[in-house]
């Protein structure tokens, strides 16, 4: 279920547990994120948040060694803080 804006307008944080289920086309055309506006947000967020989606969805803990781990989080964090302005 995606984020929409209604919700991160109710002040809904954007973590490292739901940052997946942002709908990042709405939220790339959405004025508050003055930066993300720009045509191919949707498209090169949408990767990058199907990329981790899918590490997270592995078990990426279990198979990767501790840097690739660290990596991984980093990752998803800098996503996080990329939503939140």
């Amino acid at each position: 279920m995606a984020l929409t804006n209604k919700q991160l307008e109710r002040n809904m944080d954007i973590t490292p547990e739901n940052v997946f289920d942002v709908n990042i086309k709405e939220l790339a055309l959405d004025k508050r994120f003055g930066s993300l506006m720009f045509e191919d947000a949707n498209k090169k967020l949408s990767k990058v948040q199907g990329w981790l989606k899918e590490a997270h969805d592995l078990g990426f803990q279990d198979l990767l060694l501790g840097e690739g781990v660290t990596r991984i989080n980093s990752f998803t964090k800098q996503l996080v803080d990329q939503f939140q302005g």
